[in-house]
């Protein structure tokens, strides 16, 4: 009964209101913030591979066994280039899937949205999927640079990530909420309550 009836007093209706706005407040947060983490992941990734793709050069012949060693710790399962029209393969790993396989994210020309759409996508995207990434190289001139992955360790961050920020969200959520209704309560709610108190005694 004492919870109905703050539920259906002023204060309860402020109180509600603000925690309203303040969950409003951080689903705006929340959107470029999830579509960030997963972009700078994914750049992260390619930084690596690109990075192991340059031991390569014309001249190099690498033993399988030691590209291997270059896809696994890059966490890649092929690396290309495309240069003025010219696919370049640089890395590959033999268990690397065919293309018909691949779940693309063209990071070249992405907009805001599309980069939100990529991190929800993968956030409840079915285990075993592989990932096609295309995105501008750092190193040297090219088109652009695709790498080939695993989706899994990027979901799993990815819902780290989220489980990080509905914590402190929830935290910002009991604060901000508290400071506002004792603030409410002090300036506005307790005074109406006074107010009300003495109508009631003018009137006994």
């Amino acid at each position: 009964r004492r919870v109905r009836e703050f539920v259906d007093s002023l204060a309860g209706r402020l109180l509600a209101l603000t925690a309203v706005a303040v969950i409003t407040g951080e689903i705006f947060v929340f959107a470029p913030g999830l579509a960030g983490f997963h972009e700078a992941w994914v750049r992260g990734r390619i930084n690596l591979a690109q990075v192991a793709s340059l031991a390569l050069t014309p001249e190099a012949d690498l033993a399988q066994t030691l590209e291997d060693d270059l896809v696994l710790n890059a966490g890649v399962q092929r690396v290309a280039l495309q240069r003025e029209g010219e696919r370049v393969l640089l890395l590959e790993s033999p268990h690397a899937p065919s293309a018909e396989r691949l779940v693309t994210y063209d990071y070249t020309n992405a907009s805001g949205f599309q980069r939100f759409r990529f991190a929800v996508e993968t956030f409840f995207a079915p285990p075993g999927r592989v990932l096609g990434v295309l995105a501008p190289p750092r190193f040297g001139n090219a088109d652009f640079i695709q790498i080939v992955l695993d989706e899994a360790p990027l979901k799993r961050e990815l819902n780290g990530f989220a489980l990080r920020f509905a914590r402190i969200s929830m935290l910002i959520l009991i604060a901000a909420g508290s400071l506002i209704y004792i603030a409410i309560s002090a300036v506005f709610v307790q005074p109406m309550r006074e107010l009300t108190q003495a109508i009631e005694r003018f009137r006994d």
